[in-house]
């Protein structure tokens, strides 16, 4: 997939997030509108049904008796749901109830789909009286059906409550499919309004993220040149060419790609491999230089590359996750080795790595203390410190592709090896344009 593809492919997802994102937060804000209107609809019914029912009881609620059934029931059945119905809904079921909260009488609607199922909730449920006297409202749903339930008081002439009524108010048929169209119409203005905007803008967009890319591709290529710039100037301090540097970061990669490491953790190991010895330069020259064995004092000199590379990687965000390998790259697994005698598991996994690919290139290049081992002898010296300098699981692994490395890049020096090295940078820097923008 080139670059220009996942330009496009990046900038249309999002696109289409943000769509969904205000698709849904329209729909959310409809609908919560839609509910807020609906429940002001029904207390605009209930207070009015409720007050003209007050009206016609404020006799009894005064004396405080409600016994005649018959008279409440007739009170109750002239201000119901009958003859009131609306576009919007109606109270599909009220009722009255005494100041204990027990029945005393009740209307309903018989030609309501739901009635059934409403009269068996309010049967199976137990009434409660307002905290605050106040009158309540709540959403419900009852077999299927949303209902806005209401509880108010009736109060005798002196404001007293003497009674309650209880009430459910349902949406027709037609105003559900009204209330559907107008979330649907809020839907497609708001969709409508993101595709006209994508549109409008996204050929800016896409301009603009080109531009980027070309500009991180630069940024990138400036950083991968520095990276190879300061691997130039270690190999001049030290032996005066970059194979090495070159060869054991082809090596390293070639293990971690067997390994199946993924590709982020590829590139710390490629800029960990190129940089191990970064920390050479603050070496002097009379210990870096000495052509004969190093004595425990020089030795000691020696060793402290390892803090001068840590000190310089650390310093820059980008260099950073090459500590790992500069920092641990002379460890031993038996913890005899340095620069802080870590043990097993306790050695960064990239260290361990690098460890087995720079022994392998160093046993089988020129050196100017010792002639380039052949594959077996090199083999065999690694498979002597398995599980003592080196980890076991790694030289595993390393065993199964070591031929052909040995065959293609023992000791080699050339263009070609360069470009195997350019070939690693384009895989796991430059291919996932996306990935390295994130």
């Amino acid at each position: 997939m080139n670059q220009a593809r996942q330009l496009h492919l990046h900038l249309l997802g999002r696109l289409v997030l943000v769509a969904a994102v205000v698709s849904v937060a329209v729909g959310a804000l409809v609908v919560h509108n839609e509910s807020a209107r609906l429940k002001d609809v029904a207390k605009d019914r209930a207070f009015v049904r409720i007050g003209t029912l007050r009206v016609m009881l404020l006799d009894r609620l005064d004396a405080g008796d409600l016994s005649d059934d018959e008279a409440v029931e007739k009170a109750l059945k002239t201000v119901a749901y009958k003859g009131i119905k609306v576009s919007t809904g109606h109270y599909v079921l009220i009722r009255i109830l005494g100041p204990t909260m027990q029945e005393i009488a009740r209307s309903t609607d018989p030609s309501h789909a739901g009635i059934e199922a409403l009269e068996a909730h309010v049967g199976a449920s137990t009434p409660m009286a307002p905290a605050t006297g106040e009158p309540q409202f709540d959403d419900r749903t009852i077999g299927g059906r949303s209902y806005i339930h209401s509880v108010l008081s009736l109060a005798d002439s002196e404001g007293h409550v003497a009674a309650w009524a209880e009430g459910f108010f349902s949406t027709t048929p037609e105003e559900d499919r009204a209330a559907w169209h107008r979330l649907l119409v809020a839907l497609g203005v708001a969709v409508g309004t993101v595709l006209a905007t994508t549109a409008l803008l996204y050929p800016i967009i896409l301009q603009l993220l080109h531009r980027l890319a070309r500009l991180s591709v630069s940024l990138l290529d400036s950083n991968l040149e520095m990276l190879q710039v300061i691997g130039r100037a270690i190999a001049k301090r030290d032996s005066d060419t970059d194979a090495h540097n070159y060869r054991v970061t082809i090596l390293s990669t070639r293990i971690g790609e067997a390994l199946g490491l993924d590709d982020a953790t590829m590139r710390s190991l490629v800029k960990g491999a190129l940089l191990h010895d970064v920390g050479k330069i603050g070496i002097t020259d009379s210990v870096l230089l000495k052509p004969g064995r190093l004595d425990e004092t020089e030795f000691g000199v020696m060793k402290q590359h390892v803090k001068h590379g840590l000190d310089i990687v650390n310093r820059s965000a980008w260099l950073k996750d090459s500590a790992a390998i500069v920092g641990g790259h002379h460890e031993k697994f038996d913890g005899s080795g340095y620069y802080q005698g870590l043990k097993g598991d306790e050695i960064p996994f990239l260290a361990r790595i690098f460890t087995v690919a720079d022994v392998f290139d160093a046993v089988t290049s020129h050196r100017p203390y010792h002639t380039p081992m052949g594959f077996d002898d090199a083999m065999n010296l690694l498979a002597a410190g398995r599980g003592t300098h080196f980890d076991p699981a790694i030289i595993d692994v390393f065993g199964g592709i070591a031929r052909p490395l040995f065959d293609t890049y023992a000791d080699r020096d050339d263009e070609g090896l360069r470009n195997d090295y350019a070939v690693i940078l384009q895989r796991y820097y430059k291919t996932d344009l996306t990935a390295f923008m994130s």
